[in-house]
C-alpha cells in the first residue's frame, strides 16, 4: 500500500512538472503611437556582459555608437536569461532612438529608447564615451 502511494505521488508530480512554463522575462514593448524617434544611432560595436544578481543572470550588452557626430557608449539590458541563444535585439548599423527627458544637467546616465530590428523598443542609458 505504501509503495502504491509513493508511486502515485511520483507520477502526479511528474505530470504537474510538464504543465509548468518557464518565464524568463517579458517581451520588449512596442513603440507608443505618435512618439517620434528623431536620433539616428549608428552602432559600430556590441559587447556582451553578464549581470548576475542573487543567482539570476541576464545578458546585458554595451553599444559603441555614433549619435549626432559624437561617439557614445550605451548600456542596454533586455532581460535575456543566461544560456539563452536568442539573437540580440540591436544589430550593427543604423537604428533610430530618442532621449528621455531628465531633470539633471549631467549627460551621463541619461536614458534613451532605441528601436530594435523587430520593431520593439529597448531602454538604454548613456554609460560612457566610446573610442
Amino acid at each position: 500500500m505504501r509503495r502504491l502511494f509513493v508511486l502515485l505521488l511520483v507520477l502526479s508530480a511528474a505530470a504537474s512538472l510538464h504543465g509548468q512554463k518557464t518565464r524568463y522575462g517579458q517581451e520588449l514593448p512596442f513603440p507608443k503611437k505618435d512618439v517620434d524617434y528623431p536620433l539616428t544611432v549608428h552602432v559600430s560595436a556590441i559587447h556582451l556582459r553578464w549581470n548576475c544578481l542573487q543567482g539570476y543572470c541576464t545578458r546585458d550588452f554595451i553599444l559603441n555608437s555614433l549619435v549626432a557626430g559624437r561617439k557614445r557608449e550605451f548600456t542596454c539590458s533586455s532581460g535575456i536569461p543566461e544560456g539563452s541563444h536568442s539573437p540580440l535585439p540591436v544589430t550593427l548599423g543604423d537604428t533610430h532612438g530618442r532621449a528621455l527627458p531628465k531633470e539633471s544637467g549631467d549627460e551621463f546616465g541619461d536614458d534613451y529608447e532605441l528601436l530594435t530590428t523587430n520593431g520593439r523598443v529597448i531602454k538604454c542609458w548613456l554609460s560612457g564615451i566610446s573610442e
